[in-house]
């Protein structure tokens, strides 16, 4: 059962959120906590609209005598932002080519974009890419990214309020609590699929759960050869087959409902605790969020 809480009445928090592309995790937060802004990778805003926006709730909280709130920051949404997205498809392919100097080949709007970025951002986005060429999108501080520039905004235009920040990456110990009820039967029985897909000789299957929102009897299992879920991308400056990344459906029920409820989160201070996760009683204390509401 939720209850109404209200953070520290001085800061702004900056908070970054894990999940590597989808932003299924910052939603669920946000439909669970109400902050005042949420970001989703998935709506593909652009860096300087995202930064207004910030900002337009800070002025505004200001004139109320709120100086404080709270920000959700997707981990993966450095990657969706499109100026910072056609800046990293060029280091990318500079890395491959130009690895002692990657940062010398930029031109244009990614050589000015990247020179504006703080000096710490622009080192991260230089790190070495993952086994599949991907940027480390956890070791990049996107929350960092947006304070400064947050900061720098308030300063063109003579904000005289106050504005103090902090920044979090609830990271690995958000995932590090024991598993739920759901959580328990859930891993149960895809452990169980898969042992049945060894013993019937199947390979190159995905296994599958369906019907997750009733009871765990009525729970259907399923298997998936993989090859339907694969596609192209382009990894390592090359066209590899990968498995299609399951994104935030911006038509789900789960995004209408945050739809219809963000903008009065912005000024309002409707912010929620969720207690602790319940690991035995009804479904009503049990069940994640999603799930109740499907049913």
């Amino acid at each position: 059962k939720r209850t109404r809480t209200i953070p520290a009445k001085k800061y702004y928090h900056f908070i970054k959120l894990m999940g590597r592309s989808a932003s299924h995790i910052v939603l669920e937060c946000a439909l669970a906590t109400h902050p005042n802004l949420v970001f989703l990778g998935e709506e593909r805003k652009s860096l300087s609209s995202m930064v207004d926006e910030m900002v337009s709730v800070i002025l505004q909280r200001a004139q109320a005598g709120k100086e404080y709130g709270v920000f959700l920051i997707p981990e993966g949404l450095i990657e969706f932002i499109p100026e910072m997205r056609a800046l990293i498809d060029a280091l990318n392919s500079a890395l491959v080519l130009y690895p002692e100097a990657p940062m010398e080949q930029l031109k244009g709007d990614e050589k000015a974009l990247f020179e504006t970025l703080p000096a710490s951002i622009q080192q991260q986005l230089l790190l070495d890419r993952d086994p599949h060429g991907n940027v480390q999108v956890s070791q990049i501080d996107t929350q960092l990214l947006f304070l400064d520039l947050v900061k720098k905004e308030l300063k063109a235009k003579n904000f005289s309020g106050k504005f103090s920040a902090q920044d979090h990456f609830l990271g690995y110990e958000g995932r590090a609590c024991f598993p739920t009820n759901f959580d328990a039967n859930y891993a149960y029985s895809l452990g169980l699929l898969a042992a049945l897909a060894i013993r019937d000789h199947l390979t190159g299957m995905i296994c599958a759960l369906q019907n997750l929102a009733s009871s765990v009897s009525h729970w259907k299992p399923k298997m998936v050869p993989i090859i339907q879920l694969m596609g192209l991308e382009r990894r390592q400056g090359k066209e590899k087959p990968v498995i299609h990344k399951a994104l935030v459906d911006l038509s789900s029920p789960s995004f209408l409902e945050l739809s219809s409820k963000r903008s009065s989160w912005r000024f309002e201070d409707d912010y929620q605790y969720p207690g602790p996760i319940q690991f035995f009683g009804c479904p009503e204390i049990t069940a994640p969020a999603a799930v109740r509401r499907k049913t």
